[in-house]
């Protein structure tokens, strides 16, 4: 039962935060650090000052990670317990479960950067008759497009014409107060939204009042808003913490992965101390090597980088990560970078993977893939480096496979010397364990998509459809397009290279959907005008990869289905390639989980 006097947040932080991946693969929503510490430190801390003594989260994802860092709130001058979603119950089912909610308490999301007053809000909902009062704010909604104004009388009759207007709406802040009472309209263990509850309560005659603050609000959902929030904390951190002093390291959430052992590294033999685990990433400044990265520090690891900058960009490096400009080939600077960092952990990205110069110039091929694998293994190994994560590749490596999806079992065939290089590169891997005793795994990828990849490039189809979706809707298409892949989105990637640093396991395992996607069907679901081009040497006609040994022994799986995955890789090329879409880009992809095998 609440006590007399008791103020009582219920604070929801269960959500996967898809769209901040790959940062939230590894690490929860509220945990996203904004300044020195997670957004949810910040909030628990404002509630504290606002008079609240007791605040109960509402986990899902993540769970252990959330109350390994909160625990009971002693800390923080309050109680904090904990209500645990074993099934997804939406932003608001967990009301009707949660107990001792006899007198109002505040409801709020655990990812927003606000300084409104949570007092003065239970303040003003205590003293009306509302069931419930919504924090609200007006934002400005930009419209990218004309917009015609019609005749009231005469519905096809253009009465004026407003270019790119900008509308005012009243936003919810997504910090609520609620009456007891509100408890009686939900069912125990039903899946409820807010904003299927404010319908269900109008519809029964309650009334839902708001509550206009003079604050600021930004709803951390995205990665341009949480590089906002950091610029804006920076910029006023007294505004949003007060006079509190910087987090003392052992609130920090490195130590959190580390007391957990979620993508802390302990499997590699990294101790359970202050010391944080030392990742480095080669070929971390491209498309699959940066978002690593990114994730990677988002556990609080520290992380260097070499990358020969090639292929991959500078821009795309997180300047907390340490980069080294050299060339994996180049077996002496590698060995001094090696000596230098000392990581616990190599992933190993750094490549040749273009299959039509790899067609051209097999001797270049054989250099980067084979001569750079060995050398940064053998860099290792004198380094004292504790695992060694390689990427390879699946389709390129079973070329036209008879088993669809293709397990690890099938004959290795590739038809290019892309694949040849990725076979010897994992034979050396073995070599390594098997000689030296250094642990190492292979990771076959399956055909990844995502932010950051190059449209330029010729692996990245998604990446040049999307361009293409928002640039004249034509794209090219070689041969008949009938050929298949497996098309995996880069933050699923990205789970399975820390899973994998984090196992024992050793050998080769694949990583992708196990769902066949046509490239006329990829076409298609961008709505994109093929020009057919002849088809090229050296393709494979079907790919798709077989997960079941990744799940079972790396305990590892595919979370992102492809229309969702397409939506993002659409935003995120509209934003960064400043594209501007003629028409608006539907997709028309079944929005089911892929596989997992």
């Amino acid at each position: 039962m609440t006590e007399p006097g008791q103020r009582r947040a219920i604070v929801l932080a269960g959500g996967q935060g898809t769209r901040l991946r790959p940062y939230t693969a590894v690490i929860p929503k509220p945990l996203m650090p904004v300044g020195d510490r997670p957004v949810l430190d910040i909030v628990i801390r404002q509630l504290r000052r606002s008079g609240f003594d007791r605040v109960t989260i509402a986990t899902g994802y993540l769970a252990e990670l959330v109350e390994a860092f909160f625990g009971d709130g002693a800390r923080y001058g309050l109680r904090i317990d904990y209500f645990r979603e074993d099934e997804p119950l939406g932003t608001v089912g967990a009301l009707a479960c949660i107990e001792d909610l006899d007198r109002p308490f505040l409801v709020m999301n655990g990812d927003v950067l606000t300084d409104l007053d949570f007092g003065a809000l239970m303040r003003q909902h205590e003293q009306s008759d509302a069931i419930g009062t919504i924090a609200v704010t007006t934002q400005r909604i930009d419209v990218s497009l004309g917009v015609l104004q019609l005749d009231e009388r005469e519905a096809d009759r253009v009465a004026g014409y407003v270019e790119k207007p900008a509308i005012d709406v009243d936003a919810s802040m997504g910090v609520y107060c609620f009456s007891p009472a509100v408890r009686s309209h939900i069912s125990r263990g039903e899946h409820l939204d807010f904003p299927d509850l404010v319908l269900r309560l109008l519809d029964r005659g309650e009334v839902i009042r708001t509550w206009r603050p003079d604050a600021y609000w930004l709803d951390i959902g995205r990665h341009d808003d949480h590089d906002l929030a950091m610029r804006e904390f920076e910029r006023n951190r007294s505004r949003f913490v007060g006079d509190d002093e910087p987090q003392r390291p052992a609130e920090r959430l490195g130590d959190v992965a580390a007391t957990t052992g979620r993508a802390g590294f302990k499997a590699v033999g990294v101790e359970e101390t202050a010391h944080r685990p030392h990742a480095l990433v080669t070929g971390g400044a491209g498309f699959i090597g940066s978002n690593l990265v990114d994730a990677l520090l988002a556990t609080g690891a520290t992380v260097a980088v070499v990358d020969s900058l090639v292929t991959g960009r500078r821009e795309n490096v997180d300047p907390r990560a340490r980069l080294h400009v050299i060339d994996v080939t180049d077996a002496d600077a590698l060995e001094r970078v090696f000596a230098r960092e000392r990581p616990n952990i190599v992933f190993h990205l750094a490549g040749q993977l273009d299959v039509r110069r790899s067609m051209a110039e097999p001797a270049f091929d054989v250099d980067v893939n084979v001569r750079g694998t060995a050398a940064v293994l053998e860099a290792a190994r004198l380094s004292g480096v504790e695992r060694v994560v390689h990427a390879s590749t699946g389709g390129a490596l079973y070329g036209d496979a008879t088993s669809i999806p293709t397990p690890e079992t099938a004959p290795v065939e590739p038809m290019s010397p892309y694949g040849a290089s990725k076979a010897a590169a994992e034979a050396y891997c073995s070599l390594y364990t098997r000689v030296h005793g250094l642990s190492t795994v292979s990771l076959r990828l399956a055909n990844v998509y995502g932010p950051r990849q190059e449209p330029q490039l010729e692996s990245g189809v998604v990446a040049r459809f999307c361009a293409a979706a928002l640039d004249g809707g034509r794209a090219s298409v070689y041969g008949d397009g009938r050929q298949t892949r497996d098309f995996i989105h880069v933050s699923d990637i990205v789970t399975a290279f820390i899973a994998a640093a984090d196992s024992r396991a050793a050998g080769a395992f694949n990583v992708g959907t196990g769902v066949e996607t046509s490239i006329v069907e990829l076409a298609e679901a961008l709505e994109l005008e093929r020009i057919h081009a002849p088809a090229r040497r050296g393709e494979v006609l079907r790919s798709c990869l077989d997960p079941a040994a990744a799940a079972g022994h790396l305990s590892w799986q595919p979370t992102i289905a492809l229309a969702d995955g397409l939506a993002q890789t659409l935003e995120w090329t509209r934003a960064h390639l400043q594209a501007q879409p003629p028409r608006r880009v539907p997709l028309r992809v079944a929005a089911s989980t892929p596989a997992a095998g």
